[in-house]
């Protein structure tokens, strides 16, 4: 039978706002997972899980946990900090987990994608660029925050391989955008236009290597010029449309003017 943590009423009351780390002790300690709470918030996720497999699909935190257990050892703890004002809660957060690499949170930090771990010369670059700040069209546009970026626009196949697979979308709504727009780090730095999406296990997707369920992927081409001289530029543009930011979701549509 699982042991159920918990802390008493009182050090529930003392911790206030917290972040904290799920550890795997099987692999020098790792860290594997990154949350923020208040009270028990910690021990969720290991008391609510179930720890006998079944042919539900497990998210890849909750598999991280039943391989822990059944290896005979317990996950370990860390509040990374406690007492953290409500308001920079979020901030502390996505710190810690910009910090860590191959967790397993299902979503980044709050802001990471737009002002996590930067080198300066990603700084001057993001900073020093001409803003794009608004389009007319006449159907949905798709923004995607890409994962990783070279810094070259002219590189269209790098920026396209990062756009093109696999998100989670609704196949039908996404083929009805007129462009797929790729953001890195809030700056546009690629538009795809005749877009079509399929399920990400398409065989046209086999060369990625790797097969995602519940995700679409798409098959597209480099806009014509005048529209990605509206979007991209030369070398990018900082997204600046009141309102509009990723957040923790890599996928935003924007609706017709």
């Amino acid at each position: 039978m699982k042991k159920i943590n918990k802390f008493s009423a009182k050090v529930c009351d003392d911790l206030g706002h917290y972040v904290y780390r799920l550890i795997d002790p099987r692999r020098d300690n790792e860290t594997f997972y990154v949350g923020r709470g208040t009270r028990n918030r910690l021990y969720d996720h290991v008391n609510s899980y179930k720890p006998a497999r079944d042919e539900t699909p497990q998210s890849a935190k909750i598999s991280r946990i039943i391989d822990i257990h059944e290896s005979g050892n317990q996950v370990q703890y860390i509040i990374h900090r406690h007492k953290i004002p409500k308001s920079a809660h979020a901030e502390v957060e996505a710190a810690v987990i910009d910090a860590f690499p191959n967790l397993t949170n299902d979503k980044g930090g709050d802001g990471s994608n737009s002002r996590g771990p930067m080198t300066d010369k990603e700084i001057k670059w993001k900073y020093e660029l001409p803003e794009f700040t608004q389009i007319n069209t006449k159907t949905e546009i798709l923004f995607i925050s890409i994962n990783s970026f070279s810094g070259d626009t002219e590189n269209v196949d790098e920026v396209y391989s990062q756009a093109r697979f696999a998100w989670r979308v609704a196949v039908s709504r996404a083929n009805i955008c007129k462009y797929v727009v790729a953001v890195y780090r809030d700056v546009i730095v690629g538009v795809f236009e005749n877009c079509q999406w399929k399920p990400a296990t398409d065989p046209e997707f086999e060369k990625f290597g790797v097969t995602l369920e519940n995700r679409a992927a798409f098959v597209g081409e480099r806009a014509i010029e005048s529209v990605w001289s509206d979007f991209v530029g030369e070398d990018g543009k900082l997204l600046k449309i009141e309102g509009f930011k990723f957040n923790q979701n890599p996928i935003r549509y924007l609706s017709p003017n």
